[in-house]
């Protein structure tokens, strides 16, 4: 097994999450956005799945030309977290390394569910369907 792959299964094991309780009034949303482009897609993204119950964490490969990271941060609500860059490699640990650290953000946040997109991804949903879908697991 190789080290990277074994120290993601020993940060997995020792996240402590609590049981989420059917009965909860607000359901907390945390969308994790990992990004490296195309600002105006990434801000009609966010646009539809901002809500009250809802974080936004973002994710902005340290490839990415500040220019560029200038204009993905303008295209954001001013809600979003934006968490410290990573080099990422297409296919490579990188990716897995920078989804943790989104993981991790939303954890400190109390976040109920979590929703891995890329910037490149839209919801075929609206809110209120995927609260509902959630509500029913």
């Amino acid at each position: 097994m190789s080290n990277y792959l074994a120290a993601l299964i020993d940060y997995l094991f020792r996240l402590k999450l609590r049981p989420i309780s059917r009965w909860k009034f607000r359901m907390r949303i945390g969308y994790l956005i990992l990004c490296h482009a195309h600002p105006a897609q990434l801000g009609r993204l966010c646009q539809q799945i901002s809500e009250e119950n809802t974080r936004i964490y973002i994710h902005v490969d340290a490839n990415t030309s500040e220019h560029e990271f200038t204009a993905i941060k303008a295209a954001t609500p001013k809600e979003a977290h934006f968490i410290e860059r990573q080099r990422c490699r297409w296919g490579g640990f990188s990716l897995v390394s920078a989804s943790l650290a989104l993981i991790k953000a939303a954890l400190k946040d109390d976040c109920d569910y979590m929703i891995l997109l890329s910037a490149q991804d839209f919801p075929i949903k609206s809110q209120q369907e995927i609260v509902t879908q959630l509500q029913g697991t």
